[in-house]
């Protein structure tokens, strides 16, 4: 209602739960210039949901994206992969349930140890943390898990990404939303990206 008389006409984006969008909220903020809302995941494992005290489930999920796509919202879906627990399995699950929400856009980062958290204690508890942890691991991650190592989480990240992005149906999805040539190019460009990544082995 305040965007509307404040700044009637604008275009926006935002970031939300999963667990806190309804389908009447969703028409309004579309309404008033919303396009699309980013929601962080986190993971395609309701075990893992719960170890990180994340609040939410996967059918929390679906429903998040479902109500974007009913309201003519685009929807931008994040994960992550390489907590400590995690082996192969897991972070297929977590590349299977992307895949399934169908969001328009997508990314997969790495967990970080932020010192000072509990999930820092579990990797240093279980000996995964190195002398020297990177301050800005996006393209790296800050070390490997009880079964994957460094590389084959970067493998796994490549797989994630070509397996979302490379499906017929997923980019018709998005070039049904594409206005401007500037969109195209930047599509253009994550699929680059995406085929420059190392190749997951297996």
């Amino acid at each position: 209602n305040e965007i509307d008389r404040r700044a009637p006409g604008i275009h926006w984006v935002c970031n939300s739960r999963a667990d806190t969008l309804t389908p009447a909220l969703a028409r309004r903020m579309a309404k008033s210039g919303c396009w699309g809302i980013a929601f962080g995941i986190e993971s395609g494992n309701e075990e893992t949901l719960r170890r990180i005290r994340k609040g939410i489930t996967l059918d929390d999920a679906r429903r998040a994206i479902r109500t974007c796509k009913e309201a003519g919202m685009m929807s931008y879906a994040y994960f992550m992969i390489g907590f400590p627990w995690e082996g192969r399995a897991e972070i297929e699950r977590t590349i299977d349930f992307a895949c399934e929400l169908s969001s328009n856009l997508v990314d997969f980062f790495y967990v970080y140890p932020f010192p000072g958290t509990p999930l820092f204690d579990e990797y240093r508890a279980a000996g995964l943390l190195p002398d020297e942890i990177p301050r800005f691991p996006q393209s790296e991650p800050a070390c490997g898990t009880l079964h994957l190592t460094v590389a084959e989480l970067k493998a796994l990240k490549a797989r994630a990404m070509r397996r979302f992005w490379f499906r017929p149906s997923q980019i018709w999805r998005n070039l049904k939303h594409v206005k401007t040539p500037s969109v195209v190019w930047n599509y253009a460009r994550l699929f680059a990206r995406s085929l420059m990544l190392p190749k997951a082995g297996g």
